[in-house]
């Protein structure tokens, strides 16, 4: 363990940085003098060279160094690895009071790198903060999910997009948090101790799992619509740069059917911070996703099944509900088509019961092309639909309200999707 007896009085408690994925900024992306991603710890003062600590590991690259935001020749610094790993920047000549910062590629691990050769797929970097940064044994992880969902990023096109400064002290709970809803991922423990994560796509939305209501379940299922709390406007702020306090990226989106229906613009109450992420393919997902999820109320239902379910039931799993009472179009109820998702499942042991919260799948399968009987939709026409019926295969021109190529239906939500069969 390094000690730095000489190390600047201001820097005294200062957090070892950790640095993964690409982390830039350069002349003209912010508009004060900042330069540089992350700032660098002054630990030894004593004489050349003056040394600063870069970050805790060892970083695949460091491109720029900036002195109070001025670009340094490489002919007076030099990138070094000390005390087990860990990489400074060694100056020639005394930086005194002056803030000394950084770009950077981050952390390396074999498996998990990209092409260029470090960390920077979103799943990867949720897993290196789990393994190496918190230190949560192997064991208790269930990495070949993470594989999975790194596949996922990597078919959208959002495989590179990952990165994560720490700099100041924060509680671990809070970073992973941040990086979970930078991603659009969730983690939980599952049945077997370990930690899982997913993220809800159409590759793997299909379930052999159906609970009856009149079979399987103890009361009449509780139906949650929350139309108070709906949203149909997001702001995001994304790319997030510490030293500047900086976003880099920032995007909105709304959903003109909602607004339509409810004749109001209701946003989220804040705006959403998606801090880890240089993607505007990933943060356009993260808000069509939810738009979709909550622009008519965020749909819940809950119920308790007996513990016989223990073994077959957990957080995320995907299942078909049959209930012959339920509210639907042809008055024929809910017929076992309508797929959920577990949210909370709590087991009462005592009771013999698990209590059994889910959230309709609707808004991510009316993205794509599902084909339905003709008698079973009330609307032919998208614009008189209703949000049932928009979950199946109504076509929309190329042609959106301002006359341009958006590939979306009048109101503005997106065109269906034409998925290969192969892919789910």
């Amino acid at each position: 363990m390094a000690v730095y007896p000489n190390i600047y009085p201001e820097h005294i408690g200062r957090v070892m940085p950790d640095v993964l994925g690409f982390c830039s900024l350069t002349t003209g992306e912010c508009d004060n003098a900042v330069r540089g991603a992350v700032e660098a710890v002054y630990v030894d003062t004593s004489g050349a060279p003056f040394s600063y600590l870069a970050a805790r590991g060892t970083l695949h690259g460091i491109s720029q160094v900036f002195s109070d935001g001025v670009l340094i020749a490489p002919a007076n610094y030099a990138i070094v690895q000390r005390d087990g790993g860990r990489t400074y920047i060694d100056f020639v000549a005394d930086q005194g009071d002056r803030k000394i910062a950084f770009n950077a590629t981050g952390y390396m691990f074999g498996p998990w790198n990209s092409g260029a050769g470090y960390i920077q797929n979103p799943a990867y970097i949720i897993l290196f903060y789990l393994a190496f940064i918190i230190g949560v044994p192997n064991a208790d992880i269930d990495v070949a999910s993470f594989d999975t969902l790194a596949a996922l990023y990597d078919a959208l096109g959002a495989g590179t997009s990952g990165k994560l400064i720490i700099q100041d002290t924060q509680e671990s709970e809070a970073v992973l948090q941040e990086l979970l809803f930078s991603y659009g991922a969730k983690l939980w423990t599952a049945n077997d101790g370990r930690l899982k994560i997913e993220m809800k796509s159409i590759a793997a939305f299909a379930t052999n799992i159906v609970i009856f209501s009149q079979i399987d379940v103890f009361e009449v299922a509780e139906r949650r619509y929350n139309l108070a709390t709906a949203v149909n406007s997001i702001k995001s702020q994304y790319d997030f740069i510490p030293t500047a306090s900086f976003y880099k990226g920032a995007l909105e989106d709304d959903l003109g059917s909602s607004i339509a229906d409810y004749e109001a613009e209701m946003e989220s109450q804040t705006p959403y911070h998606l801090p880890w992420t240089d993607s505007a393919v990933l943060v356009t997902k993260r808000l069509t996703d939810d738009l979709l999820k909550m622009g008519h109320g965020d749909r819940v239902i809950a119920f308790p099944v007996p513990i016989k379910w223990i073994d077959t039931l957990d957080i995320y799993t995907n299942f078909r509900f049959q209930d012959p009472y339920a509210l639907s179009w042809t008055k024929a109820g809910d017929k076992g088509y309508r797929i959920y998702y577990i949210i909370s499942l709590e087991a009462d042991y005592q009771n013999q019961i698990i209590n059994i919260e889910a959230v309709d799948l609707q808004w991510l399968l009316r993205q794509y092309m599902i084909i339905a009987d003709c008698d079973d939709l009330s609307s032919q026409e998208w614009d008189s639909a209703s949000e049932e019926d928009r979950m199946y295969a109504y076509i929309c021109d190329c042609t959106g309200e301002s006359g341009a190529d958006e590939y979306e239906f009048p109101d503005g939500e997106p065109c269906k999707i034409i998925i290969d069969c192969d892919d789910i």
